[in-house]
């Protein structure tokens, strides 16, 4: 036993060492993926660029990257002045040091999303974002999904049907034309000053409503109702800082702030509105019974969702390129 006890004793580990060396080796990756990678071992570091220092970060506080630089400026104005600089594909460190690759080249530009668009996949940590408001449709998606969802909606963008769907978008904007008349009339010849920005999205709510599930979300009459609201909230975007930590800090939408907590609230509203026109919208474009106008003319649903649905109730299978629901959804949320 005395023998036992002392082999125990001596193969036991210091918790203390133990918590030293998982110190020590995570340390040593985050300085690694932070500050080795990116800034010499990157093969991007090859691509012309600005240096990494940053006029604003005075303190030189380490893996800030030319982040502070993107915090104080206009969005888009620094990378202009490199683009001016350094040329039409530039290079730059963001926050962590982390590699970004900037294209304003034409020919790179149509390189990149025309011509050989499927061998480039899109930013995973932007695809997120977006996601949350558009959903995974036709225009976030890559590789083989994108082409099923695109082959679904080729038919539903036909001329004819463009066509058909352009007298439902003059609805909204012939609307909020008089709106503005409304207003400049009850002005008494006075200055007035209209919140053009806040009346464009309203109008956008209603279009996508209108041509997208064959539904008035009336949001230029009722800015107040429940959807034109959820979409006001997720639209916010914050505050500069607040943008900048969603693109650049992993993880920074599952926390639980204000903003955050918000846009989840928003997203479950507009989640539920639309599963529920979706469903009614497939009621519809499954009846048999077709419906007439008062010349005896036969009315046909002209709205996206009610193309996609017939379309997508003649495919067999999900395997033969169906679309699920929340496919469905995301195509017209896009």
């Amino acid at each position: 036993m005395p023998l036992a006890s002392t082999l125990i004793g001596t193969a036991s580990v210091n918790p203390m060492t133990t918590l030293g060396t998982a110190v020590t080796l995570l340390s040593s990756y985050i300085f690694y993926i932070a500050y080795i990678y990116p800034i010499y071992i990157s093969p991007l570091r090859h691509i012309p660029g600005p240096p990494n220092k940053s006029k604003n970060n005075k303190y030189n506080i380490p893996f800030l990257g030319l982040f502070l630089d993107l915090l104080k400026e206009d969005a888009g104005v620094p990378q202009l002045k490199w683009v001016e600089k350094y040329g039409g594909i530039i290079s730059y460190v963001g926050l962590f040091n982390s590699r970004r690759v900037f294209v304003a080249d034409p020919k790179a530009i149509q390189h990149v999303f025309n011509t050989n668009s499927y061998n480039y996949i899109k930013n995973p940590r932007t695809v997120h974002l977006l996601s949350q408001i558009i959903g995974l449709g036709v225009l976030l998606v890559d590789g083989d999904v994108h082409k099923k969802q695109r082959k679904m909606l080729n038919p539903a963008f036909s001329v004819k049907h463009i066509k058909e769907m352009a007298p439902l978008m003059c609805i909204p904007a012939e609307l909020m034309a008089n709106i503005w008349l409304e207003r400049v009339d009850q002005s008494e010849g006075k200055s007035i000053e209209f919140d053009i920005t806040t009346d464009l999205g309203r109008a956008t709510l209603d279009i996508i409503g209108l041509a997208g599930f064959g539904y008035n979300f009336n949001a230029l009459t009722e800015p107040n109702n429940e959807l034109s609201t959820a979409y006001r909230k997720i639209l916010y975007t914050g505050s500069r800082l607040t943008q900048l930590m969603r693109l650049y800090v992993p993880y920074y939408t599952s926390l639980p702030t204000s903003d955050n907590n918000r846009r989840w609230e928003a997203i479950a509203t507009i989640d539920r509105v639309s599963t529920r026109l979706i469903a009614e919208k497939r009621a519809q474009a499954l009846t048999k019974d077709p419906t007439f106008g008062p010349d005896g003319e036969l009315i046909e649903s002209r709205d996206l969702m009610s193309i996609l649905i017939k379309g997508n109730e003649s495919v067999g299978s999900l395997e033969d390129g169906k679309l699920t629901d929340t496919e469905l959804k995301d195509q017209i949320l896009t």
